[in-house]
């Protein structure tokens, strides 16, 4: 059995379309840093993975899981998680237990809501929650001060934490949203290069994008160049859909 093979450290079983458990013998590699299972059809994640305490990356994306029933506590050494593309409604309390994180893909899911305690994740850099159906975010979002990508579009905002304090945020795109303001602080996110704003319910262009020293791309909808009849710049490129 895959128990077995003691001194396996990297496991990827990507691609296996008939593949819906993971044996419960995984729990049995004290070694394994690496747990792969894309675009299989799993239902949940085996719950004795968290026997493997070195694990340090889990990628699921491409999946049917709907819960995740795996204390996340015992995983203190994870890097990076990325279940993106499943059917996920709910996340455990446990996983803000995850304080050593850097990379969360949660994209293309059923989420209705991030529970708060997302700012335990203090190491975060890359955090991707677009095409969810979340209807606000919480305040916590906005202590997450190693952020250099947030991707929060398609989902059913009508507010935005603040993003003042993420200074070293290079990408940000909430577009196709329900918002009517841009988020406190924008102006102060001098490392933004990309901002994707389309498809929401801004009245007015957002002046403050032109003040911005390394912004590069701006994506708007096609209304507001029509409606404003303003000329774009040469820098940053202004996008229009």
């Amino acid at each position: 059995s895959i128990g077995e093979c003691r001194s396996l450290e990297i496991l990827w079983l990507d691609y296996n379309r008939s593949l819906r458990y993971v044996p419960q013998e995984i729990g049995e590699l004290e070694r394994l840093r690496e747990f792969r299972a894309n675009h299989c059809s799993l239902e949940d994640l085996p719950p004795r993975l968290v026997r493997c305490s070195n694990l340090e990356v889990i990628e699921a994306t491409h999946n049917q899981i709907k819960h995740i029933y795996i204390d996340f506590e015992k995983l203190s050494n994870l890097l990076s998680v990325e279940l993106k593309n499943n059917r996920l409604v709910g996340l455990p309390a446990s996983f803000y237990s995850l304080s050593k994180l850097t990379k969360l893909d949660l994209s293309d899911n059923r989420l209705k809501s991030i529970p708060s305690g997302i700012e335990e994740m203090t190491e975060l850099t890359s955090l991707a929650i677009n095409n969810n159906e979340l209807t606000i975010l919480p305040k916590g979002v906005s202590l997450l001060k190693n952020l250099t990508y947030l991707s929060a579009y398609a989902n059913e905002l009508t507010t935005f934490p603040s993003v003042g304090s993420l200074v070293g945020l290079q990408s940000l795109y909430i577009g196709s949203n329900e918002l009517t303001s841009f988020p406190d602080g924008v102006e102060n996110l001098v490392n933004l290069v990309s901002f994707e704003i389309q498809a929401n319910d801004f009245k007015e262009f957002p002046a403050f994008v032109y003040r911005l020293p390394k912004l590069e791309q701006v994506w708007l909808d096609d209304y507001l160049n029509t409606k404003k009849g303003f000329i774009p710049l040469q820098k940053p490129t202004l996008h229009f859909r």
